[in-house]
Parts: C-alpha cells; structure tokens; sequence
C-alpha cells in the first residue's frame, strides 16, 4: 500500500477515535436532546467537515459512540473472565451496575440511545450478547432456557436502571442475588 495512504488511513482512525471519545464525554455531561454533531466542536478542534466525513448523521454518531462504550465495557469484563460461566455472567451484571453508578448520565443516554436506534439501519452491533450466549452454552442451556433467561437478564437491567434513577439502590443487589439465584439451577 502506498506511504501516504497509510498515513491518511491512520489520521482517519485516530480522528475517528477522538470523536469517539468526545461523543462519550457529551453523553456523559449532557442530556441526548442537546447533542448535536455541530456541538461536537465545543469539545475538539475537529473541524465540522472532518466531523461530517465521519458521521453523515447524529444516529451514526450515536450509533459509532454506543458501540464505542460498548466495546470498552466488553474488553473490561473479558479480562475479569474466569472459567466458571455463572461466575462471569454474575461479573457481567456487576461491572454493568458499576458502570452506571459511576456515570449515570452515560448509562441513561446510551440506553435513550440504543432504545432510539433500535428501528434504524444504524443500530450498533453489540458483541455484550455474545459473550453471555457463550457463558450460557457453556451452563448446558438450550435455546429456549437461553431466551428466557436473556429476558430475565434484560428486565433485570431495566429494573436496574428505574432504581438508580428512583434513587432505590437497595434492591439492586438483590437483582444481582436473583440472577445468581436463576443460574443455581444449571
């Protein structure tokens, strides 16, 4: 490949990372309704058309920045992992909960997000499911247990979010006991 192409590739790909990082900073200072790709200025030098060259749209900047968040929450709990598959799914919940006490704006917007894009051609590929299908197979479970149990993971999730935000995090533990409890089984 030609010496300049390489290095533009790899302006791009840094470019690239920097929105990133800067959409993961709005999501977590502001609320979705005020973001717009033009206030991605207000924290880069980037300028608007390098900005555009990116993300032809806010759903594909929201949609890069989901899986963006994601994918580092993804790699944490892949290097927490064990071999004991109820373990690593109790772990998965945990580092989940983590996440969002600890940037709970993030958490909010990447679910009004992801919820947003959920009937667009840009809804991100998330591999969190993967990695908990395969901690599930590796329990014995067939694909039916696998899918209620992936609704019980998901309400779960859901019931988690409506305490954090009632400010009841009492229970959220016990969320935490129930799925652990549901897996005693297998």
């Amino acid at each position: 490949m030609d010496k300049r192409k390489i290095v533009a590739k790899k302006r791009f790909e840094n470019v690239h990372k920097e929105l990133l990082g800067v959409g993961e900073k709005l999501l977590n200072t502001k609320n979705l309704t005020e973001i717009t790709l033009n206030s991605i200025t207000d924290y880069t030098e980037i300028s608007k058309t390098t900005i555009y060259e990116h993300f032809t749209s806010l759903d594909s900047f929201l949609a890069g920045v989901v899986q963006h968040v994601y994918e580092k929450m993804i790699s944490e709990f892949r290097s927490k992992k064990e071999g004991d598959p109820k373990q690593n799914i109790k772990t998965m919940f945990i580092d989940y909960k983590e996440f969002v006490y600890k940037n709970p704006n993030l958490g909010k917007n990447i679910y009004a997000s992801f919820v947003m894009l959920s009937g667009s051609d840009k809804f991100p590929k998330i591999n969190l499911y993967e990695d908990l299908e395969k901690e599930l197979d590796m329990l014995g479970l067939d694909n039916e247990e696998k899918k209620i149990f992936l609704k019980k993971f998901n309400f779960s999730i859901d019931d988690f979010r409506n305490d954090l935000e009632n400010g009841n995090t009492a229970s959220i533990d016990l969320l935490i006991n129930d799925l652990t409890f549901y897996l005693e089984k297998y």
